[in-house]
């Protein structure tokens, strides 16, 4: 399988956006990506033929460490939970 991937940057250099297409063009799927207040990737939502896939939240610490992450379907419901030890 031959793809190709575009990614979009904002202003400070953070990745906002992922789109993949098959070598036809079709789009396979995009993400879309979220900072908090502090610049740390908060989370993104995955989509598949335009409609929400899953969502996927990372969790910090107080010094911004990275502590684990909840992933969720496309109707919200909690499919993952994961923490750091």
């Amino acid at each position: 399988l031959i793809y190709c991937q575009t990614t979009e940057y904002d202003s400070e250099g953070r990745k906002i956006s992922t789109s993949r297409y098959m070598e036809d063009g079709t789009m396979i799927h995009y993400k879309t990506f979220e900072y908090n207040i502090d610049g740390l990737l908060a989370g993104f939502c995955e989509y598949h033929d335009g409609q929400l896939y899953e969502k996927l939240v990372y969790q910090y610490d107080e010094e911004g460490n990275n502590i684990g992450w909840k992933r969720y379907d496309s109707g919200g419901n909690l499919k993952e939970s994961v923490e750091k030890e």
